[in-house]
């Protein structure tokens, strides 16, 4: 990592170092909260709200990953990486919010299914 030459620098590599910290935070409590709506009953109590803090998390952990990519592509030697990164992040976020979605239109168009 370079040294900060100036006081924008400074905050700038804190502001990193801040979201990095944020993105490995929602990532550890993501891990730990995905195996219990998996082993859980389906659409109990439990199953619902480790559910909801999971896409919570994978929600926090994407804008993280995403603002982190936004800072680190002014780098040129660092721009094919970052949009690398930056899909990822965007598949895991589709990943977690399309099961989000499923619930949510589910229960919206129940009536229409006739369940």
């Amino acid at each position: 990592m370079r040294r900060p030459t100036s006081v924008a620098d400074q905050e700038i590599d804190m502001l990193l170092s801040l979201l990095r910290h944020v993105h490995i935070f929602a990532g550890c409590i993501a891990l730990l909260t995905l195996w219990i709506p998996l082993f859980s009953a389906k659409g109990g109590t439990l199953h619902r709200q480790t559910g909801r803090v999971f896409v919570w998390s994978m929600g926090v952990l994407c804008a993280a990953a995403w603002i982190l990519c936004a800072i680190r592509f002014a780098d040129p030697g660092r721009r094919v990486f970052t949009t690398f990164l930056a899909f990822v992040s965007l598949l895991g976020w589709h990943s977690a919010s399309s099961g989000w979605r499923v619930v949510t239109c589910s229960r919206r168009f129940r009536s229409v299914r006739g369940g």
